[in-house]
């Protein structure tokens, strides 16, 4: 017996899951196929090829909220996402 639910198993004899309440089926539906994310960029996977000293950096984001840098920057890193900061100017607030 299985709950339909959270597809605990449980032992014959059992008829409810005690866990969501339900009644137990003696055999579990088929799971659901996968829906594809609606962000295609989501279902990509990090780069994990060789470095590429001669790449090229763009600026791709700028903001002065350190806090909003760090999310943005940990994401980059998440991703394997090579990130290059700007030299400091002597002058010029951080």
């Amino acid at each position: 017996m299985d709950c339909p639910e959270c597809r605990a198993e449980y032992r014959d004899g059992f008829t409810e899951c005690s866990d969501c309440r339900v009644p137990l089926v003696a055999k579990l539906p088929a799971e659901p196929a996968s829906e594809p994310s609606p962000d295609p960029l989501l279902d990509l996977e990090p780069y994990s090829g060789p470095p590429t000293p001669d790449a090229e950096f763009v600026t791709v984001f700028s903001t002065g909220d350190p806090i909003v840098f760090a999310l943005a920057k940990g994401s980059l890193e998440d991703a394997a996402i090579p990130i290059g900061l700007p030299e400091r100017r002597p002058g010029v607030p951080a």
